[in-house]
């Protein structure tokens, strides 16, 4: 019985999410739009540190092999 419970309730919310997105698209956008920019700045963020410490770690690997 619980099974049946759990499909009524995901076509309800299914049906529900539907009507919203039409209802609500140009604002579902602007917050995707917005989302989108925070996560190309941070991902830009990231891979540039990531890149700085992989060279200092190169150049440490470097000085100490002279050594």
């Amino acid at each position: 019985m619980k099974n049946i419970w759990a499909i009524i309730g995901g076509v309800l919310a299914t049906v529900v999410g539907v009507i919203a997105l039409m209802k609500w698209a140009p604002a579902i956008w602007i917050i995707l739009q917005g989302t989108i920019v925070i996560a190309l700045i941070v991902g830009g963020i990231i891979t540039v540190a990531v890149g700085i410490s992989n060279i200092k770690d190169k150049l440490v690997e470097k000085k100490e092999k002279k050594e």
